[in-house]
This record gives C-alpha cells, sequence and structure tokens, in this order.
C-alpha cells in the first residue's frame, strides 16, 4: 500500500495510526519510506529535497538516483517483506518521485 501527500499534510501520522491499528488486529505490516534513506542514493536525495545540497543541473541525473533508490529499496525491503506474507506501507513511492523531480521543482 501507497500513501501520497503533500508535505505536512499528515499522511506520515495517518500511516502510524494504520500501522498501529493493523498491529492491534494482529496483521504484521513493515513501515517504508521513500526516498529510502538505507539505500542506493537515499541520503544524498534527502539532502538534495532538504536543499542542504545542490541539486543535478540535469534533471534526468535526479531522476536515476529516485530509481536507482526504488531499485535497492525494492530488492532489500519490499519484496523480502512482501515474500514473507508481510502488508507493506510505503509513505511515498512513485507519485511523489514524479512530483520531486518535476521541472518547475527547482
Amino acid at each position: 500500500m501507497d500513501i501520497e501527500g503533500l508535505d505536512g499534510c499528515g499522511q506520515s501520522t495517518q500511516i502510524q495510526l494504520l500501522v498501529q491499528r493493523l498491529a492491534r488486529l494482529g496483521t504484521s505490516a513493515v513501515l517504508t519510506k521513500e526516498p529510502a534513506e538505507d539505500c542506493l542514493s537515499g541520503p544524498e536525495i534527502r539532502q538534495i529535497l532538504k536543499k542542504e545540497k545542490p541539486a543535478p543541473k540535469n534533471q534526468i541525473e535526479l531522476q536515476k538516483m529516485f530509481v536507482a533508490n526504488r531499485k535497492d529499496h525494492l530488492q532489500k525491503v519490499i519484496i523480502p517483506a512482501l515474500a514473507d506474507g508481510k502488508m507493506v506501507i510505503t509513505d511515498r513511492y512513485f507519485w511523489s518521485t514524479v512530483a520531486f523531480v518535476w521541472p518547475s521543482r527547482n
């Protein structure tokens, strides 16, 4: 399950409430967030989004960073969790990638 939202709209709060509710119902859920900090390019992407580091001049380079992060995240976290029969809840996924690298953002 992917939950998207604008910065500050409360999606992270709602996700935490969902995970707590599922736990009370006995459903195991793995909570993830993209860009994933512990995957390829994650820390660098976060620095760019927080404007702590300049964005690449070419938007395609930033998109490539997001794609590498997603691939690593899928392989390390999401696919193994699904294989174990767990529900995966992701705070941001595909549509956020589109929004973060949209040319008018920078």
